[in-house]
């Protein structure tokens, strides 16, 4: 088995069996907002999220804004299909991740350097263990043209079935479903 099926250990002075362990990357580290990149070939957009409880903004140490890449749950590991931007509260900063692959640092691009002594390997990735009962805000993001965000997206057979008129019903009729309004 290798290690990217492996998830990071538990601890072993307290057993949580409803346990998730996020693996991602602290969009929030160091300051109250996490900055995401809007991917705009002029000057960058950058959209800046905090969160504020009344009037006052939570600190890095009591949110975390994620963008997570994969989770363990009950000795398995998961990828999401594509990253997911996460919300939730979390005493700390998280910790360096362990296991699932999360644990290596990405190949550097360019040539492979020399060995020998030098700084230690970069870790892109943390890991946060929440409960499965833990509240998470998740942001959706799509960034494409309006052409396909708005107006393909509304083309029938792709508009999800809530967007449909909510004044159909179906009645069965001599054993045929009909619409009646």
């Amino acid at each position: 088995m290798s290690d990217c099926n492996i998830p990071a250990a538990g601890n072993p002075n307290h057993f949580a069996p409803d346990e998730i362990i996020i693996y991602g990357v602290k969009l929030n580290a160091g300051q109250a907002y996490g900055k995401i990149d809007l991917g705009r070939d002029q000057a960058p957009l950058t959209l800046q999220i905090n969160v504020a409880l009344g009037n006052k903004t939570l600190p890095p140490d009591e949110v975390a804004i994620v963008a997570a890449y994969g989770y363990a749950f009950e000795g398995h590991c998961y990828r999401f299909d594509r990253p997911k931007i996460l919300l939730f509260e979390y005493d700390g900063l998280g910790f360096i991740a362990q296991g699932c692959g999360f644990d290596r640092p990405p190949p550097p691009p360019g040539p492979a350097p020399a060995p020998g002594p030098g700084p230690a390997p970069y870790r892109p990735y943390s890991m946060w263990r929440i409960k499965a009962q833990t509240r998470i805000l998740e942001l959706g993001m799509s960034i494409d043209s309006a052409q396909t965000l708005i107006l393909d997206a509304g083309l029938p057979g792709k508009r999800p079935p809530n967007t449909y008129s909510a004044l159909m019903q179906v009645a069965h009729r001599g054993g045929r479903l009909t619409g009646s309004q």
